[in-house]
């Protein structure tokens, strides 16, 4: 157990009070320290540990390194991304891929770091083309190097980056410099709203885009009416795809497939003004996982322009 090694080897404590603290053990230190309190929890947990417990609590001389809080809460998300890395959805060969996006179910089921709300476990976007198979992960991908290496029981891809986990979209558009973007929520109060929904698809606009369209003279209530159309669900768009180019209304889609804790974020070259009297299709954030490896029945909220370039369109406007 990843707990047990870590508790064994690298233990208890860097208490800068044990000098002032002779007359107590390690354990009874331990016990007293808030800092530690994860590494307690842990060690006390199962009577598996209570070797180590006895051992710290005898007469002797020890030295014990002792991950605090913290340290536990990253040896947490370590545990995250590499059930981040895994899929019980079959095995799934790169034969088996269809060409473009592919989502297939992890095995992070963890609601820390899956807000999906589908409870089927934060959702990998692997890519096929004709350069090769990619995982896109957050704004970063990696590359199969080595595919289809068989197993008695699955299938190892081998890539050449550590997929990490994806972040919250306030913290996606932070990271990709959406700063107009990032104010425009900040200065509505939607931050929240953004960060909580489950599947959610947001259609986020340059900074260069902003510029364009002179949000920043506008009252923060027409702003966060134009934001909101930009959220799906949310109302009408047009989505299309002409020309090798995914259209949300009249704006191009720039950056695709940005994956979020709780949906997808799709990069796009102009700001979208809602239009009362449009004839524009009613587009849903939600449809069925496609593709070989996705597990059957299971409904994951994905990406507009993924399934666009997908091909999996029918169905999706009216």
């Amino acid at each position: 157990m990843y707990f047990a090694k870590l508790a064994t080897l690298a233990a208890v404590l860097s208490l800068g009070v044990a000098a002032q603290s002779g007359n107590k053990t390690i354990v009874e230190l331990a016990l007293g320290t808030s800092e530690v309190s994860s590494l307690v929890k842990v060690l006390t947990s199962s009577p598996q540990y209570a070797l180590i417990i006895q051992a710290l609590n005898n007469t002797g001389n020890f030295t014990l390194f002792a991950p605090n809080n913290a340290a536990f809460a990253a040896a947490m998300d370590l545990t995250n991304i590499l059930l981040y890395h895994a899929s019980a959805a079959g095995a799934i060969a790169s034969t088996d891929l269809m060409d473009g996006a592919n989502v297939i179910n992890s095995l992070a089921t963890n609601t820390t770091v899956d807000n999906f709300g589908m409870n089927s476990g934060l959702p990998l976007d692997v890519v096929k083309n004709s350069n090769g198979v990619f995982v896109n992960y957050g704004l970063g991908n990696a590359t199969v190097v080595t595919p289809d290496v068989k197993a008695s029981n699955g299938i190892i891809h081998i890539i050449d980056k550590v997929l990490m986990l994806p972040m919250k979209p306030s913290a996606t558009a932070k990271a990709a410099n959406l700063t107009s973007l990032v104010s425009a929520v900040m200065a509505t109060n939607l931050t929240d709203a953004i960060d909580s929904t489950q599947g959610i698809t947001i259609f986020a606009p340059t900074n260069a885009a902003f510029a364009t369209a002179n949000a920043g003279s506008l009252s923060n209530s027409a702003v966060a009416n134009i934001l909101k159309y930009h959220v799906v669900p949310g109302d009408k768009i047009n989505v299309s795809y002409t020309g090798g180019m995914v259209m949300v209304n009249n704006a191009t889609v720039v950056m695709a497939d940005v994956l979020t804790n709780n949906g997808v974020v799709h990069v796009i070259d102009q700001v979208l003004i809602p239009q009362d009297n449009s004839t524009m299709a009613s587009a849903s954030g939600s449809a069925k996982a496609s593709g070989s490896g996705a597990s059957a029945g299971n409904t994951l909220k994905v990406s507009i322009a993924s399934m666009v370039i997908a091909g999996v369109v029918a169905g999706l406007m009216a």
